[in-house]
Protein backbone atom coordinates (compact mmCIF):
# COMPACT_ATOMS: atom_id res chain seq x y z
CA UNK A 1 0.00 0.00 0.00
CA UNK A 2 1.04 3.16 -1.09
CA UNK A 3 1.01 6.15 1.67
CA UNK A 4 -1.94 8.99 0.48
CA UNK A 5 -3.43 12.55 1.83
CA UNK A 6 -6.54 13.02 1.31
CA UNK A 7 -9.58 15.80 2.63
CA UNK A 8 -10.50 14.04 5.97
CA UNK A 9 -13.80 16.64 6.01
CA UNK A 10 -14.66 15.24 2.81
CA UNK A 11 -16.37 11.88 2.89
CA UNK A 12 -15.83 11.32 -0.32
CA UNK A 13 -12.35 11.68 -0.03
CA UNK A 14 -12.13 9.41 2.56
CA UNK A 15 -12.82 6.64 0.67
CA UNK A 16 -11.77 7.97 -3.13
CA UNK A 17 -8.13 5.85 -2.30
CA UNK A 18 -10.41 2.56 -1.86
CA UNK A 19 -12.74 3.33 -5.28
CA UNK A 20 -9.48 4.45 -7.11
CA UNK A 21 -11.21 7.59 -7.55
CA UNK A 22 -7.95 10.02 -8.40
CA UNK A 23 -7.51 12.57 -6.03
CA UNK A 24 -5.39 13.31 -2.59
CA UNK A 25 -1.31 13.00 -3.04
CA UNK A 26 0.15 9.92 -3.31
CA UNK A 27 3.51 8.54 -2.17
CA UNK A 28 5.05 6.11 -4.40
CA UNK A 29 7.26 3.86 -3.00
CA UNK A 30 11.30 4.04 -4.12
CA UNK A 31 12.31 0.90 -5.58
CA UNK A 32 15.67 0.82 -3.44
CA UNK A 33 15.47 3.02 -0.58
CA UNK A 34 17.90 5.50 0.74
CA UNK A 35 20.71 4.33 3.49
CA UNK A 36 20.31 5.76 6.52
CA UNK A 37 23.57 7.96 6.01
CA UNK A 38 22.27 9.40 2.53
CA UNK A 39 18.30 10.12 3.52
CA UNK A 40 19.77 12.71 6.02
CA UNK A 41 20.81 14.64 2.49
CA UNK A 42 17.38 15.73 1.55
CA UNK A 43 15.95 16.71 5.06
CA UNK A 44 16.98 20.34 4.77
CA UNK A 45 17.22 22.90 2.02
CA UNK A 46 21.10 23.66 0.51
CA UNK A 47 22.65 26.10 2.50
CA UNK A 48 26.14 28.05 2.46
CA UNK A 49 28.85 27.01 -0.48
CA UNK A 50 31.69 24.92 -0.89
CA UNK A 51 34.60 26.35 -2.85
CA UNK A 52 36.31 23.65 -4.69
CA UNK A 53 39.25 23.39 -7.16
CA UNK A 54 38.79 23.90 -10.72
CA UNK A 55 39.20 19.97 -11.26
CA UNK A 56 37.40 18.83 -8.56
CA UNK A 57 34.46 21.11 -10.20
CA UNK A 58 34.87 19.96 -13.33
CA UNK A 59 34.48 16.33 -11.90
CA UNK A 60 31.19 17.14 -10.57
CA UNK A 61 29.29 18.87 -13.00
CA UNK A 62 31.06 16.19 -16.05
CA UNK A 63 31.00 12.96 -14.58
CA UNK A 64 28.74 13.42 -11.44
CA UNK A 65 31.84 12.64 -9.24
CA UNK A 66 32.08 12.32 -5.39
CA UNK A 67 33.59 15.42 -3.63
CA UNK A 68 36.37 14.21 -1.88
CA UNK A 69 38.13 16.62 0.94
CA UNK A 70 41.46 17.69 -0.81
CA UNK A 71 39.21 19.25 -3.55
CA UNK A 72 37.19 21.59 -0.91
CA UNK A 73 39.28 25.04 -0.42
CA UNK A 74 37.05 26.17 2.48
CA UNK A 75 33.09 26.60 3.18
CA UNK A 76 30.72 29.36 4.04
CA UNK A 77 27.15 29.52 5.10
CA UNK A 78 25.50 27.04 7.55
CA UNK A 79 25.91 24.03 6.65
CA UNK A 80 24.01 20.79 8.25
Amino acid sequence: PEPLIAAGRNPRGRGAAREGIPGGTRFHAQAAPLENRKRWIFGAPPAGEIPGEDGATAALLARGSALLPTGIDGGAGGGA
